[in-house]
């Protein structure tokens, strides 16, 4: 750890960038501007740490209830590289290599895990994102369209007054069951973007004070084994 002694108005300089300011001090703490590239997630310490705690727990949940849940739906097109993995929570599965969402810098709680895919279902509305590194990492998410009416339109715009392009934007929220109450929560103040067209993805953080990282959004409990849906 580097310890920096600084003053109102004077800087660190990190490289890729990444500018810290002392905007103002005072016996209640210290104001810091922070100038970044758009792809660094820049939130408070207790803030990170409760997204990060939400990933975990949707990673921890082993199948969230969805009455019309079937089968595993996969885009497999003949000729194409394929992936390939195993023992998955979903079986042995089989997807063409250009369906593969890249996170350059990973998912908070999990930065080592870089690629993944998105399986989604023949029905219902919860999908997972599969870890390409690790086979028995799955999140399950929810396209963010189908919950609350203005929320994935407010991510966009919020977005594009940071100057994005927001015209090819897909946007997911991270679901998981809460332990003690096995209700379905959404992690409405971490979305996942993910860029239609080039396959890129983060997940940012939203004000936190206008969103919750365990928002209720329905019940959910793990089913039986035999109700597991098997890859296709």
């Amino acid at each position: 750890m580097l310890v920096i002694h600084r003053k109102v108005g004077e800087r660190i300089v990190l490289t890729g960038g990444i500018e810290v300011s002392v905007v103002s001090s005072s016996r209640g703490g210290v104001r810091l501007a922070v100038v970044a590239p758009k792809d660094i997630v820049i939130s408070r310490g207790e803030v990170h740490d409760a997204v990060a705690s939400s990933n975990v727990a949707a990673a921890a949940t082993e199948r969230v209830a969805d009455p019309h849940d079937d089968r595993t739906e996969q885009n497999r097109s003949g000729g194409m590289a394929m992936i390939r993995m195993n023992d998955t929570r979903f079986g042995n599965l089989e997807v063409p290599e250009n369906t593969a969402i890249e996170f350059p810098q990973g998912i908070i709680g999990f930065s080592e895990e870089t690629r993944f895919i998105l399986i989604e279902r023949n029905r219902g509305n919860i999908g997972y994102l599969q870890s390409l590194r690790t086979p028995s990492l799955a999140l399950p998410v929810i396209d963010a369209s189908r919950l609350e009416a203005r929320y994935a339109e407010d991510v966009a715009n919020d977005l594009a007054q940071q100057g994005e392009d927001t015209d090819n934007l897909a946007v997911m929220v991270v679901v998981y069951v809460h332990d003690e109450d096995r209700s379905l929560r959404a992690n409405l103040l971490a979305p996942i973007v993910v860029d239609a067209n080039t396959r890129q993805a983060r997940q940012i953080i939203l004000d936190p004070e206008k969103y919750s990282h365990g928002e209720v959004i329905g019940t959910g409990e793990r089913p039986s084994p035999e109700a597991q849906p098997t890859a296709c």
